[in-house]
């Protein structure tokens, strides 16, 4: 995992109002993965981190990418009862059906 990808996850999980006003910089991959195929779109959706989710989407995040077991944002969204996430992650992935 290269450091861009490693720094993502650690502002992801550990620290998340940092994470929240983090400014994306150019060339940063925003889907990046750890060894268990979780970008911090999946992390973000699994935590019912509704606002992080949000702007990860806004900045580009890819919806449909799945996990090792084969889950998506919106699955593990849904698995956990994270109703807002949900809300939010499905808004987006209608909206892009629609472009």
């Amino acid at each position: 995992m290269n450091n861009t990808c490693t720094k993502r996850f650690l502002e992801t999980q550990l620290k998340w109002e940092q994470f929240k006003s983090f400014s994306w910089y150019r060339g940063a991959d925003i889907d990046c993965l750890d060894k268990d195929n979780y970008t911090p779109l999946l992390v973000a959706a699994s935590e019912g981190h509704t606002d992080v989710v949000s702007k990860l989407l806004h900045e580009g995040a890819d919806l449909q990418v799945k996990d090792i077991h084969d889950k998506t944002a919106i699955f593990l969204a849904a698995e956990k009862n994270r109703v807002n996430t949900l809300k939010v992650c499905s808004i987006h992935f209608i909206a892009a059906l629609h472009v």
